[in-house]
């Protein structure tokens, strides 16, 4: 049984970033970890008042839709008592904190998180969809129902802590109890195919190194829709992105929280375990003039959902495709097989693995490479080091150390890659000294060998006994091979230096 432990390297997620500034608030250790402490305890509080939808019950065909899946209208909850029985009623004014809309009787491991705050009668309508889809696959949604910041905070970032509440909840069950991913999805996104399981836009089994998909729109990173694995590295990466604004002050966050995680995204420890998908996956726009459209941004016929980010009149808008949706069209919805995310997803994969093994061969080439270089550069120090001064040698010796730390460090590939590349590149810049003296040795060495030959053409000519024709034979063929070596292989030194001597017994 796992069971997530609050220690200081948890502390350490909300409060220390390698190379960012130091808080004054951080040196006192225990108010850090009472806050840290208190923040999670507000949202354990919080899941106890769930409201629990328990129906279970799978979706037919399109074409025998039960009665509950018509759209009904809405009324605030302070309404007339005499209001009809199928009537959608809004949150009061005092909600409920967390709404659990729990229904896992497929056995699904992935959940869907939203922040609703507001009494947006568009909103609770477009949620509708969403527990049509939920009901089909069997997925639970939390839906937070108040802001949890206060004013000093854009509403955006109760986004990030309800995941990061979420995440936390989670870790804390048995592994075996968990959900596997969060599904984030904001309040202004309509499911028009509820045909389409979640499952399938998750990454294979051989990247299960990925603990985040994300889609970006023109403007960067847009995170109106993401699949997040519940993992520490999660924890870590909302954390981060939640407490991005306290730490980094003086940086432009141009969308705020969603500026924050994207910078988040990148850092080093990070970049490695996320990928970026086709944004019409599951974060696709509407066409122009509301129609589907071949952009590779917007919606066609049978995809998951649209989203209407930063769209004007944004309610007029909603409720055309809500009407769209409530009519259960064929022409939208459909099962996965005729939509065109089997072939998209496999290929999408596909060209992943093909990139993955292409960076595994940079980097061992690499890695070969820089492995050669401390090798010759060792070999150099032991042979000329007493030609150098020592502020001339320590240089080297402490870029080959480091070198060999990047090589014997486990990361990921391309950051690897990089890492190899600059210290190649360091100790590189070093060795202009030792070059230096290996150039003058090298070229001494060349002239040698160049002697030796001479030497032993002038010995032939002067061997006219046929007694010695074997010798002569030999010289021959060693000279042949020395000068083979100087012109194929004129770095390899020892090589030269062995047959330049051999040449010289032979000749004698």
């Amino acid at each position: 049984m796992e069971h997530t432990r609050f220690n200081d390297n948890t502390i350490s997620t909300f409060a220390r970033w390698r190379n960012w500034p130091v808080s004054p608030y951080m040196g006192n250790r225990r108010v850090l970890k009472l806050a840290l402490l208190l923040f999670i305890l507000f949202f354990a509080l919080g899941t106890v008042h769930t409201i629990f939808n328990s129906d279970s019950s799978h979706l037919p065909s399109h074409n025998n839709w039960p009665s509950w899946t018509s759209f009904p209208s809405f009324q605030n909850a302070k309404g007339s008592s005499n209001s009809s029985s199928s009537s959608v009623v809004l949150p009061s004014n005092e909600p409920e904190l967390i709404e659990v809309y729990n229904d896992r009787s497929g056995g699904s491991r992935i959940g869907k998180v939203m922040v609703l705050p507001n009494n947006n009668p568009t909103y609770e309508r477009a949620i509708q969809t969403h527990k049509i889809h939920n009901r089909h696959h069997g997925y639970p949604m939390h839906v937070l129902r108040r802001n949890i910041l206060d004013s000093k905070w854009n509403g955006h970032y109760n986004k990030l802590t309800h995941v990061l509440s979420i995440l936390l909840q989670e870790l804390s069950k048995p592994k075996e109890d968990r959900l596997q991913w969060l599904l984030w999805f904001d309040a202004d996104t309509i499911i028009m195919n509820p045909f389409v399981p979640l499952e399938v836009f998750l990454p294979p089994e051989d990247f299960g190194d990925i603990h985040l998909l994300v889609s970006n729109d023109m403007n960067g990173l847009n995170n109106g829709i993401f699949p997040i694995k519940v993992h520490p590295w999660s924890v870590e990466v909302i954390s981060a992105a939640f407490t991005f604004s306290l730490y980094k002050p003086d940086v432009q966050l141009s969308f705020d929280e969603q500026s924050a995680l994207e910078k988040v995204m990148n850092f080093r420890d990070y970049q490695e375990n996320w990928l970026q998908v086709p944004q019409r996956w599951w974060n696709a726009f509407q066409g122009a003039g509301k129609h589907e459209s071949s952009a590779p941004h917007q919606m066609r016929h049978g995809d998951l959902l649209v989203h209407f980010a930063g769209v004007p009149d944004r309610n007029n808008a909603m409720n055309f495709w809500l009407n769209r949706a409530e009519q259960h069209s064929p022409e939208y919805e459909m099962d996965l097989k005729y939509t065109t995310y089997p072939t998209e997803i496999a290929e999408f994969w596909t060209e992943k693995r093909t990139e993955r093994e292409e960076s595994r061969k940079r980097v061992a080439a690499a890695r070969d490479e820089a492995e050669d270089l401390i090798r010759k550069t060792e070999k150099g120090l032991q042979a000329y080091s007493s030609q150098l001064k020592e502020d001339q040698v320590k240089p080297i010796r402490e870029k080959i150390d480091s070198l060999r730390n990047t090589l014997n460090e486990l990361k990921g590939q391309q950051h690897n890659l990089d890492d190899i590349n600059n210290s190649v590149r360091d100790l590189k810049s070093a060795l202009d000294p030792l070059n230096s003296i290996q150039e003058t040795a090298r070229k001494a060495l060349l002239v040698a060998a160049h002697d030796a030959i001479f030497h032993a053409e002038n010995a032939i000519v002067h061997i006219t006994d046929p007694a010695h024709e074997s010798e002569v034979r030999t010289i021959e063929d060693r000279i042949t091979e020395l000068r083979s070596l100087l012109v194929e292989h004129p770095d390899e030194e020892d090589r030269i230096r062995d047959d330049s001597k051999r040449l010289e017994e032979v000749s004698l």
